[in-house]
C-alpha cells in the first residue's frame, strides 16, 4: 500500500497528498526549466487556506493551486501557474485525481473551521458561566481573572 492517498504525475512536477502533507516534488526538465532547482516542498494541510483546481483539455494543460498564508496570487493565467511553486500543471488524464484532491482538502478545511468556531463559542460560554459566578458571589474575582486567563490562553 503507497504512502499516499493521491499522486499526479504532472508537466512540471509530481504531485502526493497524504493525510498530513501535500508533496510537491519538482524532477525532469520541464520542470528544470519552468521551476529551475527547487527539489521538494512539503505543504501541511492545515496551512492550506484554498486549492483551486483548473481542469485541463484536449489543448490546454490544466492545474492544481494551493493557496498558503503569506503567498500572493498569481493572475491565474495559465502561463503563471508554470512558475508558481504551490501549483502543478498537469494534462486532461489527471482531471479527475486533481478534483479527488481538491475535495479531499476542502474537506479538511472545513473541518478545521469549524473547530476553530466550536472552540470559539465553547470559550466564550464558559467565560459566561464564571462571570455569572463571580455576580453570584460564588467565586472570586481573583479567581474568575485566573479562570479567564487560562480560557483565554488556550
Amino acid at each position: 500500500m503507497s504512502k499516499y492517498l493521491f499522486t499526479i504525475s504532472g508537466v512540471d512536477g509530481q504531485l502526493y497528498v497524504n493525510d498530513e502533507y501535500v508533496v510537491i516534488e519538482r524532477k525532469g526538465i520541464i520542470s528544470f526549466l519552468t521551476q529551475g532547482v527547487k527539489g521538494k516542498k512539503e505543504i501541511p494541510i492545515q496551512n492550506i487556506n484554498a486549492v483551486q483546481v483548473r481542469e485541463a483539455t484536449i489543448w490546454v494543460n490544466g492545474f492544481i493551486q494551493f493557496y498558503l498564508p503569506g503567498f500572493a496570487k498569481s493572475s491565474g493565467g495559465i502561463f503563471d501557474m508554470g512558475e508558481d511553486e504551490n501549483t502543478v500543471v498537469f494534462n486532461r488524464t489527471n482531471n479527475e485525481t486533481a478534483n479527488s484532491i481538491k475535495e479531499f482538502i476542502q474537506e479538511k478545511i472545513n473541518l478545521k473551521m469549524n473547530t476553530n468556531v466550536t472552540n470559539q463559542f465553547s470559550v466564550a460560554d464558559e467565560l459566561l458561566k464564571y462571570k455569572q459566578l463571580l455576580d453570584d458571589g460564588i467565586i472570586t474575582k481573583e479567581e474568575f481573572h485566573i479562570k479567564r486567563n487560562q480560557l483565554l490562553n488556550m
